[in-house]
């Protein structure tokens, strides 16, 4: 009876070439390998740049809030702001420059104990308005209300003579822009106008 084989068979044994599962497994492995690291260094690169943009953009000037409103009472243009990221600016304070298209209509007026009168027709005229306000700084951000208000050298001359006054009847403001002098975009600002005023020019 044979109990074992010869050497040379045993060494054929052990050189039978491998099956092709076990070929497709072994390579597997590295190529598994290599993707998972792959895989995580982008995480980790993805994970960095996010983290480095968030205090980027925190120290960057950015506004918080912009509301535009009309003074009936001063055909005035306002604009509250709050603005962020401040910080790095160098400054204690900002110089806000704030420019829009106005229009006013105006008239001569002449009172009484009753009412006053126009006198003659009403006349309008367009023209561009700015106005600068200077706001401190403080922890990195400020706020506060850049205005624009009509002069009488803004103003159609509508020739009032003698004791007549010039009052403002009407007044509207358009294309309006906000500079911080940092560079950064203007807030949308609306337009806003009003009629029925009763301005006195002084």
């Amino acid at each position: 009876m044979r109990v074992c084989g010869t050497y040379e068979e045993k060494t054929r044994q052990k050189r039978q070439p491998q099956t092709s599962k076990e070929t497709d497994m072994k390579n597997f492995i590295p190529h598994w390998g290599k993707t998972v690291r792959g895989l995580m260094a982008i995480v980790t690169v993805c994970m960095f740049v996010g983290l480095a943009s968030i205090p980027a953009w925190a120290d960057s000037p950015h506004y918080l809030r912009a509301a535009v409103s009309l003074d009936s009472d001063t055909a005035c243009y306002s604009v509250t702001i709050k603005e962020a990221g401040l910080g790095n600016s160098g400054f204690s304070e900002l110089t806000y420059s704030l420019t829009c298209d106005a229009q006013f209509t105006v008239a001569c007026v002449t009172g009484n104990k009753k009412k006053h009168v126009v006198q003659g027709q009403p006349k309008s005229g367009e023209t561009e308005l700015t106005g600068q306000t200077t706001l401190p700084i403080t922890n990195g951000q400020t706020n506060g209300t850049i205005s624009l208000c009509p002069a009488a050298e803004d103003l159609p001359d509508p020739g009032c003579t003698g004791n007549q006054i010039e009052v403002i009847l009407a007044a509207s403001y358009s294309n309006c822009e906000l500079d911080d002098s940092l560079g950064t975009a203007s807030p949308t600002l609306g337009n806003r106008s009003a009629g029925s005023l009763f301005v006195v020019v002084e």
